[in-house]
């Protein structure tokens, strides 16, 4: 990636759940993150979504599986996806963040949905950036209880 010039906004690192992981922009400016080995979780609570998240394997090629979104609460959160049957899969600690930074798994199909939350961070509403170059936003059907459109 190096030799194509590509710019990393996060240098390879070891990471908690035994992971080794990187993050860089796509040619649209796209936030992607490579993760290499399988991640092992501080907390499981559906054994079943996990095994079926592990037996996808190691690809031949990077693949794109898991998403991410940072919420405020979590509760409603999983109370949402669950009622779309998404399961509440598994979740790893971030004990040197300060912000109380937390990551939940959830799990439909193939896709794992990784929903962040920050017990001690100020946050700050979100604005589209409607003019910015990659990914935009996805809709989702039945939409959250007030939810608007972008």
């Amino acid at each position: 990636m190096r030799d194509a010039d590509v710019s990393f906004h996060l240098e390879p690192i070891d990471a908690e759940g035994g992971v080794r992981i990187t993050f860089f922009y796509d040619p649209d400016g796209t936030l992607l993150e490579l993760v290499e080995g399988a991640l092992q979780y501080h907390e499981v609570f559906d054994r079943d979504a996990v095994d079926e998240d592990w037996a996808a394997g190691v690809p031949d090629r990077p693949r794109l599986d898991h998403v991410a979104e940072t919420v405020a609460d979590l509760d409603r959160t999983l109370a949402y996806y669950g009622g779309l049957g998404w399961r509440h899969m598994a979740g790893i600690h971030q004990p040197s963040d300060p912000r109380g930074f937390e990551i939940a798994y959830v799990r439909s199909g193939d896709l794992v949905l990784e929903v962040f939350t920050f017990a001690r961070a100020e946050l700050l509403p979100a604005r589209p950036l409607l003019d910015a170059t990659g990914f935009l936003g996805i809709e989702l059907d039945p939409a959250p209880e007030g939810a608007s459109p972008l």
